[in-house]
């Protein structure tokens, strides 16, 4: 069995890509997307509270998914004024989650913002985030050096593979929520993840020479374990 199937069988198995909770976190997230729905229906009934509630709700973790992709603070502005102004147009309808709902419209504004700055480009996703802003973001710059680490070499995969590691990793969603998000089938979702952890690992153990800090990755099982446990751990620092 080569490096890449055991990573497969252990790491990626779940249909629904579901995280190992217990029951008590289990029914605490459940709750808060049944919370989220009911708000959301309040909105489209006409709640301007409810719709603001949840603006503030997602509005941190919303500006740190345009942070991680454009460099320019202006335009990252920009894109937050433009994602609040599509949120309030788009409708409203929500097929899984309203997490998910929302950043789909957030990688709208974003593709929108690609394609006007790439004339040809015809789908963002089978691009790296290298290529479509060559710029390394402050955000990124900022972050712990053990942080940078993952976020530049996510900046080296295809958008669709470091989108869904970061939807599912960072972001703690489900396999359906990240198809809807992508416009993918939850099949390719998974395989999505399997390749784009693989190609993540490489490109770490590419970009980091101290032995200290690779002494973990003597085997693809090791470092995978490893890796696994401190971007779980990492969740961009969500507060």
């Amino acid at each position: 069995m080569s490096g890449d199937d055991q990573f497969d069988d252990r790491f990626v198995h779940d249909q629904d890509l579901e995280r190992d909770e217990g029951g008590a976190a289990r029914a605490a997230r459940q709750s808060l997307e049944r919370s989220e729905l009911d708000l959301m229906a309040a909105w489209v009934a006409g709640d301007r509270k409810a719709g603001n509630l949840l603006v503030r709700t997602y509005l941190k973790p919303v500006t740190r998914f345009f942070q991680a992709k454009v460099h320019d603070t202006t335009r990252v502005e920009q894109l937050v004024s433009d994602f609040l102004e599509e949120l309030t147009k788009a409708p409203k309808k929500v097929h899984t989650t309203v997490r998910a709902y929302i950043f789909g419209v957030a990688k709208f504004t974003l593709f929108r913002h690609y394609r006007e700055r790439h004339h040809n480009l015809e789908d963002p996703m089978d691009s790296a985030l290298i290529v479509l802003d060559a710029n390394e973001s402050s955000f990124i710059a900022n972050q712990r050096v053990e942080t940078r680490l993952v976020l530049r070499a996510m900046r080296k995969l295809e958008l669709r593979r470091a989108m869904a590691l970061e939807m599912h990793y960072f972001e703690g969603m489900s396999g359906r929520e990240i198809a809807e998000i992508l416009g993918e089938p939850e099949g390719t979702v998974r395989g999505l993840l399997r390749l784009g952890l693989v190609e993540l690992q490489r490109e770490i153990v590419a970009q980091e020479r101290d032995p200290q800090v690779l002494a973990a990755s003597q085997t693809t099982h090791t470092w995978l374990k490893g890796l696994i446990r401190y971007i779980e751990s990492l969740r961009l620092k969500r507060t």
